[in-house]
């Protein structure tokens, strides 16, 4: 995790700095990534509970990127030194 940081902030983006309006729409879409990532964990121990396990995965993997998503955005933007309080 502190490789990117660094990659970051020795980047182009750490010195620009981000509009109010940009870094509400990251917000937004953090959020609406997190919530999908709940979903997908209840809907594939809904399909594990009726026996579809092949379709289980699917809820998994697609949980793990997007929390996986959800993170790298967050590290990437508290490198440049905007926080995007979520």
């Amino acid at each position: 995790m502190d490789i990117i940081q660094i990659i970051v902030e020795s980047g182009a983006l750490a010195q620009i700095d981000m509009p109010e309006g940009f870094r509400n729409i990251i917000s937004l879409l953090r959020a609406f990534a997190a919530i999908l990532a709940v979903a997908a964990l209840i809907y594939s121990g809904v399909a594990f509970a009726t026996g579809r396990v092949d379709n289980a995965l699917y809820g998994i993997v697609a949980a793990g990127m997007l929390g996986i998503s959800v993170a790298l955005v967050k590290i990437i933007f508290e490198g440049t030194g905007d926080g995007l309080d979520f």
